[in-house]
Order: C-alpha cells, then sequence, then structure tokens
C-alpha cells in the first residue's frame, strides 16, 4: 500500500560575477497522499581565489509522513496515525579549498570545513520503548546545529585517501518539561569516516573506518546505543574489458563488533561477500577530482 507522489522544481543559477560569484534559487512543490509540501531554497558561491571559496544555502524543507510510518506495522516498527508533517527552516556555510595541483588529471588536495543549523517544527523520529518496539513520533519543536570537516588526498594516481568528521548538537524544545533541551534520539554527537584506497583498476585494495558516538533511542534518555566502531576491507580487479568484468571481495565488521539498530534488532557480524559484476558497455570513466569547488 501506498500515496502517489507528484513533484515539480524549477532552479536556475545567475552568475553575477562571471566565475567569482553565483546565486542559484530553487523552489520545489510536492504533493504526497494529501499532503501539500513547498521547499524554497537560495544557495551562494563565491570564489575567493587560489582554489579557496565560500558556500552557503538557506532555505525550508519539509517531510510529509508515509504510509507506511502511519498505518502499517512492520516488525518490530509500529505505525502512529497520529503523525503530522515535518517543516524546518535552515542554513549551512562552508569554506572549501582546493590545491589545484593535480595527480593524473585529479585535485591533489582538497579540505571543506563548515557549520549547519536548522529549527524544526513537529520533527519525525523514531523512538525505543519496550518490550524492542519503536514507532514514530512527532517532537513539536527542535533545534539542531553543528559543524563538518571533510578531507581527501590523491597522493599519487594510484592512491587516494578521503576522511570526515561531523560534530552534532541537538534540543529537544517543547513539550514535557522533563525532556527540555534533551538531545534528541538516533543522533550521535560525533561520527567520523576515514577511506583509504591503493593500486591501478586491474588491482586495488581499499579500507573504510567508521566510528559513531553513543546515542539515545528515545526522549527520555533512559535507553542508548553504545558507541560503535566498524573496519572494512576489501579488494577488486577488473580484468577484462568489452565486456568489463570486476571481481570484488569484501570483508565488513572486520573486528566482529557487537551492534544494532534504532530497534534494537543485532546487525550482522563479521561478513565476507564475493561480487562478479559484468558490464557489457561500461560507462565512460568520469574525471577524477571531481571535489573540485563549484556552486550548490
Amino acid at each position: 500500500a501506498g500515496w502517489w507522489r507528484g513533484s515539480v522544481m524549477v532552479m536556475d543559477e545567475w552568475a553575477l560575477v562571471a566565475d567569482v560569484l553565483s546565486v542559484v534559487p530553487s523552489l520545489r512543490f510536492e504533493r504526497v497522499g494529501p499532503y501539500w509540501l513547498f521547499s524554497p531554497k537560495l544557495g551562494a558561491w563565491l570564489s575567493l581565489g587560489g582554489g579557496v571559496g565560500l558556500r552557503a544555502n538557506a532555505g525550508q524543507s519539509h517531510r510529509a509522513p508515509s504510509f507506511l510510518e502511519l498505518y502499517i506495522r512492520q516488525g518490530t516498527l509500529l505505525p502512529n496515525p497520529g503523525l503530522r508533517p515535518e517543516r524546518a527552516l535552515y542554513a549551512d556555510a562552508a569554506v572549501v579549498w582546493d590545491s589545484q595541483a593535480t595527480v593524473a588529471g585529479a585535485s591533489r588536495w582538497s579540505v571543506t570545513a563548515g557549520g549547519f543549523a536548522a529549527l524544526y517544527e513537529d520533527l519525525i523520529a523514531y523512538e525505543l520503548y519496550p518490550p524492542m518496539m519503536a514507532r514514530p513520533y512527532n517532537f513539536d519543536a527542535a533545534r539542531v546545529w553543528g559543524a563538518e570537516l571533510e578531507a581527501e588526498a590523491r597522493l599519487f594516481s594510484w592512491l587516494s585517501a578521503s576522511g570526515g568528521y561531523t560534530w552534532l548538537r541537538t534540543q529537544n524544545r517543547f513539550g514535557d518539561p522533563r525532556y527540555f533541551n534533551q538531545d534528541l534520539p538516533n543522533r550521535p554527537r560525533q561520527k567520523w569516516v576515514g577511506r583509504v584506497r591503493a593500486g591501478p583498476e586491474w588491482l586495488n585494495a581499499r579500507t573504510e573506518v567508521l566510528y559513531q558516538a553513543s546515542q539515545f533511542v528515545n526522549r527520555t534518555g533512559t535507553r542508548s546505543l553504545p558507541s560503535r566502531t566498524l573496519w572494512s576491507v576489501g579488494a577488486s580487479s577488473t580484468f577484462l574489458h568489452r565486456p568489463e568484468v570486476t571481481l570484488s571481495v569484501e570483508v565488513k565488521n572486520l573486528l566482529d563488533a557487537r551492534v544494532q539498530d534504532f530497534t534494537g534488532f543485532p546487525l550482522p557480524g563479521r561478513a565476507a561477500y564475493a561480487t562478479l559484476a559484468v558490464s557489457l558497455e561500461p560507462a565512460p570513466s568520469a574525471p577524477e577530482g571531481s571535489n573540485a569547488p563549484r556552486a550548490p
């Protein structure tokens, strides 16, 4: 069961100063089931020279409850027919730097540092309560803000590394006074991810480490998920062309960390996967260094 969904979006880019200042306005109208949603947004990009730029966005977002969230039980996920659409006013800004040096046509270094903030009305979030049942609820008012840092280095044509860090703060701003200013559920305060890829196309290896801080699973703060560190390693080889054939192997959760999702359901431990992919018409490879600064 579900709903019809339709949307119309209008967007344009205004180059106010060629290659220096761009403004990107957009409007989106959506009809989701019985709900009308309106989401305007304004983005801007300013080049400061030397590979340094500023980007910013501000706007309003909407999210309608889905048919499943309203009416259908999904295992341990219970519906809530009283859900209301979520609305948020948000803004973000970031400084972007690109070294403009190249390795095989790729940007050698790129760094993005920025912050964000949002004010929510009727935020939809899942909460876990005994006996291991989760249900979506509206938070009448909520505040979210934080900072992000991303970096990528392409040391050689065959070696690249990237990482990202997010610091997040959330607050429940309305409702039962016992939970005023309490952290919102399922939103960890810290998250970090790092990736390394080495080797040519015919044989390369990769690894990824993901860290996530502990988080509450309900507004009362009586239950929480512990922090987790997940480490994955893999390798792949494209050994034939036309057709393009790639063999990949991957081991996820290498340290066999015992973790669970927001409903309390255990997630897989250490697992190994092997994949054989065949492409009869391989798409042309996109030029590397796609993280160069550009307008939002």
